[in-house]
């Protein structure tokens, strides 16, 4: 019995440690703001906007981690997401977001690994959840609630305001430059 619970402690474990390094949920706007990463990518002539990971969702062997994206080129942007990595022990195939007001996004596969962790399987994946400029503003006053459909198994979580307003000041800081 102690075995079965320290193999199942290790890889609930090892589930968190492959959703990257998320932190917990920002306390400020401000902070999110401050710690936004902006990078010219002078191959592919566009640049990048980022936030931090947060981690969004969690049970005992699943996680769920955000951050924003947004690549500029031309003064345009030309793709905005909630980036979304999610680590699990069961295995599926997501097709689509809605958001709590009826809002629907698209769902873009970026990379699936799975990956066996002391004889079981753990899945990771990389989603882009496409959302247009005009939902982010809307999402800076208040938490907004995402459920991501899965073929087996749906994920509801929250996106806190604080990490859409502090990304929606730095995107709108660069965009007027």
């Amino acid at each position: 019995m102690k075995k079965f619970i320290l193999s199942l402690g290790l890889v609930s474990g090892l589930i968190f440690s492959f959703t990257g390094c998320a932190g917990n949920t920002p306390k400020t706007s401000k902070e999110v703001s401050d710690n936004v990463s902006i990078k010219y990518d002078k191959f592919k002539k566009h640049t990048e906007i980022k936030t931090d990971f947060i981690r969004v969702y969690s049970e005992f062997t699943e996680a769920v981690s955000i951050f924003y994206r947004a690549i500029i080129k031309d003064k345009q942007i030309i793709n905005l997401q909630i980036y979304t990595y999610i680590s699990s022990s069961k295995q599926n195939n997501f097709n689509n977001a809605v958001g709590a007001d009826g809002s629907k996004f698209e769902v873009i596969d970026i990379d699936y690994t799975p990956e066996m962790v002391l004889k079981t399987m753990i899945h990771r994946y990389e989603l882009g959840i496409g959302i247009p400029r005009s939902q982010l503003e809307k999402m800076i006053n208040k938490d907004y609630e995402i459920r991501l459909y899965g073929k087996s198994k749906n994920y509801d979580f929250v996106v806190p305001k604080e990490l859409s307003k502090g990304f929606s000041v730095k995107l709108s800081e660069y965009m007027k430059k």
